[in-house]
């Protein structure tokens, strides 16, 4: 644990959660003694002012709903078995119930997330803070009983982070199923986490991220003569454009690879009867495509990276559904992998599939570069459109920085 990237984040140390008037205690639910909260409210006191002290950030999460419910993504079969109802109040925003527990409090400069859920990952912004923040690993705690320590370390180590999970300060409820998080956090205790904090750091400051380039959709059914776009005449490109199209994502590869900075080609690939595509259905209807063409089906020559453009054994193929090169795809969690932290985009429409990748990655914390020469229709940018979220550079130039 490095405690110049680690972050302490504590979760639903709230009210109803552990408080002897709150809810669950009031109902029977919370399963720990007032021995047993007072231990953990003492061991979280002391994580938290040794993660102060280490100068590592510290994130609160709680819950809060809607007095109807309506937002909650709180498992229904929890609820209604545990009776958690709207008409319980629990946790409703405003509350007492839904405030942190009087001794526990965030300061004025904790990031402070408010979740619906049990994950304190799912629907929130914490990913994106902890990338703001430079870290890659968590020491996480939680007050709660509705599985949302276990949810939020299953989220957060499938997005790339280290998760340590001190055991002894966590709810006995949530602790006597501590036996299933071997294989999703480092488990520990207080007093191990406390050593880590303040043990000697081999880095300074943030680390170095690397450059990857984003190959996206530069696929034969796009862009060849015979691909299934030109032959319906929803793609018009010279052979001059489609040369330069093909010899300048080329160039980059090789330049990239020749820079040790990985290559990723990014293809839709879907089921011949298009049920799992997640395009918009404006844009089939825009332009419709007869299933018997089998457009871009996993495994076609269509689907195929474009002629002419080379992939090697070491570059990284993502497969998506839809637009965005992240939309339900692991391409965020391969990057995270690889210690990315700027991407030079290249291969497809700019306002289609690039646009889309560029503003879903810009929100996860990457900044990008397009190449409009390296694009289809080459030099084809909005003006303006993207200003606020790339830099734009031709393939020439973007050969000269590496």
């Amino acid at each position: 644990m490095d405690p110049q990237h680690c972050a302490l984040i504590l979760m639903d140390l709230q009210n109803d959660y552990l408080h002897p008037r709150g809810l669950l205690h009031r109902r029977g639910l919370a399963a720990s003694t007032e021995e047993e909260r007072a231990d953990q409210v003492r061991r979280v006191q002391a994580l938290l002012q040794g993660a102060r002290q280490a100068g590592a950030p510290v994130v609160w999460v709680r819950t809060a709903l809607r007095p109807d419910h309506l937002d909650s993504a709180l498992s229904t079969k929890l609820r209604d078995e545990m009776g958690l109802t709207p008409e319980s109040g629990f946790l409703v925003e405003g509350t007492w119930g839904a405030e942190f527990t009087q001794e526990l409090q965030p300061a004025v400069d904790d990031p402070v997330i408010t979740k619906t859920g049990h994950s304190a990952f799912q629907f929130t912004p914490l990913d994106r803070i902890l990338a703001n923040l430079g870290v890659d690993a968590c020491v996480v705690v939680a007050g709660g009983v509705l599985d949302g320590l276990e949810e939020s370390a299953r989220q957060g180590a499938a997005l790339g982070f280290e998760v340590h999970i001190p055991v002894d300060a966590v709810s006995a409820a949530a602790r006597e199923r501590h036996r299933g998080w071997t294989m999703i956090a480092d488990l520990t205790t207080t007093d191990e986490v406390l050593a880590a904090l303040h043990s000697p750091s081999d880095t300074q400051g943030r680390r170095d991220l690397r450059t990857a380039l984003l190959v996206i959709d530069l696929q034969n059914d796009f862009v060849h003569p015979d691909g299934v776009k030109a032959r319906l005449g929803y793609s018009v490109m010279s052979e001059e454009d489609r040369g330069t199209l093909i010899e300048n994502n080329q160039r980059l590869a090789q330049g990239m690879r020749a820079a040790d900075n990985p290559v990723v080609f990014v293809k839709v690939g879907v089921r011949p009867d298009n049920l799992d595509r997640a395009w918009p259905r404006a844009a089939r209807r825009a332009k419709p495509i007869a299933a018997e063409e089998r457009y871009l089906a996993e495994g076609s020559w269509g689907a195929q990276v474009a002629e002419g453009v080379d992939v090697l054994e070491d570059d990284f193929i993502v497969i998506k559904k839809g637009n965005s090169g992240f939309g339900f795809t692991p391409l965020h969690r391969i990057l995270r992998n690889l210690g990315v932290g700027h991407c030079v985009v290249s291969g497809g429409a700019i306002h289609g599939c690039i646009e889309a990748t560029v503003r879903e990655g810009v929100g996860l914390g990457y900044t990008f570069t397009v190449v409009p020469d390296a694009s289809y229709p080459p030099g084809g940018l909005v003006p303006g459109v993207l200003d606020s979220h790339t830099d734009l550079r031709d393939t020439r130039e973007v050969l000269a920085a590496l």
